[in-house]
């Protein structure tokens, strides 16, 4: 037995209706095993190079409530020597090394210690990052906070990393420097759609790790290894690729444990949708699963109550005080 409930659910852009069904018996062992196997598979993706259609939900998701969530505050720019409002800082990180590296070489030997200074010593605790490859296949990597840091600092950090696994090594040969331009940051506060705007920018090529671009990567010695451990040219690509690759994306804690503001769609609530678009306030688009409603001249204000108003102000701070709990963790790791 089931019974269907009309959700209203409210995203950064939008609002979403669809019916939600509740279901009133245990999971059979087979259904169990089901749900258990979808799980087994999704992990082993998650390191594949692909994004799953529950991934690419999953990062759509935390760069909503990342949006939803963010206020924007007055900062000191160091570098202009001026005020400045601030609410999301873009960040890229590049590598320098000439010989090819591969995800799982970038990540285990410089980006999870980027991270983990990120969250102890500069305090970050809100923060959505991805991997790509460039054109000439080196990884780099996008990472997008609230925070507030330094262009300085962040250069500095990601050289410092580089130079200590010898990635630097030949730029300082050929510019007698060992100080590259390896990264980039920049605000994104004069963009309108800021959820559309991030969540193109990490999809536009989070798919782009392939077997055939890992196995460019490695040397003769190296492809020869895996040929010689495996029966075919094929299944040679696929264990480097088991090997080598690493994360496509990850998000902070307080992003990725957290939900959607969602409550009960109302009669009264589509005698009022009726009124804004009949105004020509909002407009609606009906799919097969879900139906969008798209608040043109007004905000949600004009079409939740005041009761759900207040529970969406208490869920969002909820939400910050996860990161604040998130904080308190890293400092207490840190010492």
């Amino acid at each position: 037995m089931w019974t269907p409930r009309l959700i209203l659910q409210v995203r950064s852009n939008c609002l979403v209706t669809y019916f939600e069904n509740h279901y009133h018996h245990d999971l059979t062992e087979e259904q169990r095993q089901k749900i258990l196997q979808a799980l087994e598979d999704s992990r082993k993706l998650q390191y594949s190079g692909q994004l799953t259609k529950g991934a690419s939900k999953r990062l759509t998701k935390c760069i909503d409530l990342l949006v939803q969530c963010i206020k924007p505050k007055r900062i000191f720019n160091e570098v202009s020597q001026k005020t400045q409002l601030h609410k999301l800082s873009f960040i890229t990180l590049t590598i320098s090394s000439q010989v090819p590296v591969t995800p799982r070489e970038a990540y285990n030997q410089v980006f999870k210690h980027f991270l983990q200074w990120l969250r102890r010593t500069m305090k970050v605790t809100t923060y959505i990052w991805k991997i790509e490859l460039q054109k000439r296949n080196q990884p780099h990597y996008h990472i997008t906070t609230p925070s507030f840091i330094h262009y300085q600092k962040i250069r500095d950090k990601w050289n410092n990393l580089q130079r200590s696994v010898g990635w630097l090594d030949a730029y300082e040969q050929k510019t007698g420097h060992s100080d590259p331009n390896s990264t980039d940051i920049h605000e994104v506060n004069h963009v309108k759609d800021l959820s559309g705007y991030l969540k193109k920018e990490f999809a536009k090529s989070v798919q782009n790790i392939t077997k055939e671009n890992i196995w460019e990567m490695l040397s003769n010695n190296d492809k020869n290894f895996y040929r010689a451990t495996t029966y075919t040219e094929e299944e040679a690509m696929d264990l480097s690729m088991k090997e080598n690759s690493s994360k496509i994306w990850d998000a902070s804690y307080n992003l990725k444990g957290s939900e959607y503001y969602k409550t009960n769609y109302e009669l009264d609530m589509l005698t009022r949708l009726s009124k804004l678009k009949q105004e020509g306030k909002a407009d609606e688009m009906e799919l097969e699963q879900c139906s969008i409603i798209q608040m043109k001249q007004s905000g949600i204000e004009q079409f939740l109550t005041l009761e759900q108003l207040l529970q969406y102000d208490i869920h969002k701070l909820a939400i910050k005080e996860k990161i604040s709990n998130s904080s308190l963790k890293n400092y207490n790791n840190a010492n």
